[in-house]
């Protein structure tokens, strides 16, 4: 027999994702999580439904220990003979795993969103389908296309136009600022990216100004400017952006009033700068500029360096 406070446990859990997001999820799910470790403490998970149920609990932590506890609880799930979410679970928090440290993912289950359309996060490319089906796990091509289902019809807790705190608009180009949704967090890796010397394999996109003193380097998915200590001053990356998609930049309330975003033509390319914005290579809040680098892709300019540098060196770009 199943446990029936861990099974009241994980239906809350479930219960909470579906529609409107509670404002104190967060705290609900930490409480949640140090019930459930205590029950594995004690002993109590015995059946396949009790390792599954803790395991979703487990995968909506925050850290790599957590994300780990849910892969071994599901494949324990599986083990005792649980049916295919435990096999997918077991598959999903992994690749969770891998993604929080930068690292790319194995089965192909984690997506996210960097300011537009959502995409199916870097997957390894030794993965077969086969493997995948072995895990319950949606293939490839499948999860592309869920990549674009969740475009359209964004989940519980990702903004939407009508939602937007801001918006600036210039021809060729929107930018919405969202506001988060009560507990919800934005990926961001345990491991951030560190610059590495360029591939010389090449080629790569680098902007033909950059200040004095600053050296390009590869920087994640990315690129990147160093100084002479070799910390990043400016990053850049090609974000893929259909003309009639507008770009939505995250924000949360807590770290203050929205910042000011103004619209302009730079180099003949429409550009948005932003004061400050969530970046996936640094936990700070760094002004952004995004320029069009093409009809379906846009450029994100980040840095430690003024608005107006960081303009330039979008200009600059392919």
């Amino acid at each position: 027999m199943s446990n029936p406070e861990l099974r009241a446990i994980y239906e809350a859990d479930q219960a909470e994702r579906q529609g409107e997001l509670p404002p104190d999820l967060t705290a609900r799910d930490k409480a949640r999580l140090a019930r459930v470790e205590a029950l594995l403490a004690e002993g109590a998970l015995r059946s396949a439904e009790d390792h599954l149920h803790a395991a979703f609990v487990f995968q909506h932590g925050d850290r790599l220990e957590h994300y780990w506890q849910a892969h071994t609880l599901a494949l324990r799930a599986a083990e005792l003979g649980h049916g295919p979410p435990a096999r997918w679970l077991a598959a999903a928090a992994y690749d969770r795993w891998l993604m929080h440290q930068g690292r790319p993912q194995k089965y192909g289950t984690q997506f996210r969103s960097v300011g537009g359309p959502f995409e199916l996060y870097a997957v390894d490319p030794e993965t077969t389908d086969e493997e995948r089906a072995r895990w319950d796990v949606p293939s490839l091509a499948e999860a592309h296309v869920m990549a674009e289902r969740l475009t359209r019809e964004p989940p519980p807790g990702h903004g939407s136009p009508s939602a937007a705190l801001a918006s600036v608009a210039v021809p060729g180009l929107r930018v919405l600022l969202v506001e988060l949704a009560p507990g919800e967090a934005i990926f961001q890796p345990d491991a951030l990216p560190q610059p590495t010397p360029l591939d010389a394999d090449g080629p790569h996109p680098l902007p033909t100004y950059l200040p004095a003193a600053l050296a390009p380097r590869s920087f994640g998915a990315g690129y990147c400017a160093v100084d002479a200590s070799g910390a990043f001053q400016a990053t850049w990356i090609e974000l893929g952006l259909p003309p009639e998609q507008p770009l939505w930049l995250p924000w949360d309330s807590a770290d203050g009033p929205p910042p000011a975003m103004q619209g302009f033509e730079l180099g003949g390319r429409p550009c948005v700068a932003v004061a400050a914005a969530w970046s996936a290579v640094s936990r700070e809040r760094l002004p952004l500029v995004i320029t069009r680098a093409g009809p379906e892709t846009c450029w994100l300019v980040s840095g430690r360096l003024s608005i107006d540098v960081l303009a330039r060196i979008a200009a600059s770009l392919p």
